[in-house]
């Protein structure tokens, strides 16, 4: 009797895949948590089965002998050869113990793996494609548009990492939608460019916000001499430096998302360079009047 064909409904997804694939980032795909630790529990249950059976058979073969039973870590297993039965019981054992290695493995790369960042979540969220009557039509799975939809489920992975987003990378994440159509948009109007895809390059907003920061950090420093040569009393540029500092470390953590550590670092090497800059300012003034 043939099989009968398994009644499912045909969605048009292939410019979604074909899309993934210059948009990697967007993808993403249930990791079956639960589902690996049972498999893995349910494993060693079987595994620890299969070894109470081969010590079993080792000390009847041991009985034959007339000598003492032994386990699979005293009996060396060449010696199981005698026996073929025991042999392929002993080999089957083996080769289940390192498939549930090479799971374990497995497992461990499964959470290894990135989460799905929120510019992602967003982009896979605005294909109407993807979702119909609460349908996620990939997987024609019904009610899974709810879950694939939600950024904060711990059950999903990414296949490209994206790495983590500093303030303002986090805050154009978030926007993406209306900087594509409030201000990108009107670019490609005036410069009378093809319209987009509605999708933004990761890569392309992290080359902006790292030209607005080699751009922004010389700008500030130029800023904070010009107006320490300006001013002559010592208690004024001190205040000056006080207030350029504090602009200095809260940009670099706009901009750069560094951790603590690396943002006081940072601050003591300006203040260590402004105090300089001030004190040669002063003996040159002292020495002038």
């Amino acid at each position: 009797m043939p099989a009968q064909e398994t009644s499912r409904p045909i969605y048009d997804c292939g410019r979604f895949y074909r899309e993934s694939a210059e948009y990697p980032e967007q993808l993403k795909f249930r990791k079956f948590g639960p589902q690996w630790f049972k498999k893995l529990y349910d494993d060693e249950e079987e595994l620890l089965v299969m070894e109470r059976e081969l010590n079993v058979d080792i000390a009847e073969l041991r009985n034959q002998d007339g000598q003492g039973p032994l386990t699979t870590l005293d009996f060396p297993r060449i010696l199981s050869k005698r026996d073929g039965r025991l042999y392929g019981k002993w080999m089957r054992y083996e080769n289940k113990l390192r498939a549930h290695a090479q799971d374990q493995c497995l497992v461990n790369s499964l959470y290894q793996l990135p989460v799905h960042g929120s510019y992602a979540g967003a982009t896979l969220n605005d294909n109407s494609e993807l979702f119909k009557d609460g349908i996620f039509c990939p997987t024609n799975e019904s009610g899974g548009a709810a879950a694939y939809q939600d950024p904060a489920s711990p059950e999903f992975i990414a296949v490209v990492d994206v790495g983590s987003y500093d303030f303002l990378m986090d805050l154009a994440v978030k926007n993406i939608g209306w900087i594509d159509q409030k201000i990108l948009e009107r670019l490609r109007r005036w410069f009378r460019m093809s319209a987009g895809s509605g999708q933004i390059r990761l890569s392309t907003l992290r080359t902006f916000f790292d030209i607005i920061a080699c751009m922004f950090v010389p700008v500030l420093l130029t800023a904070t001499m010009f107006a320490l040569a300006r001013i002559s009393r010592l208690m004024v540029r001190i205040a000056v430096v006080g207030v350029f500092g504090l602009i200095f470390t809260a940009s670099a953590k706009l901009l750069s998302g560094l951790s603590r550590y690396s943002i006081f670092s940072l601050t003591a090497a300006y203040f260590a360079v402004a105090s300089v800059f001030v004190s040669t300012a002063v003996d040159g003034a002292g020495k002038t009047t």
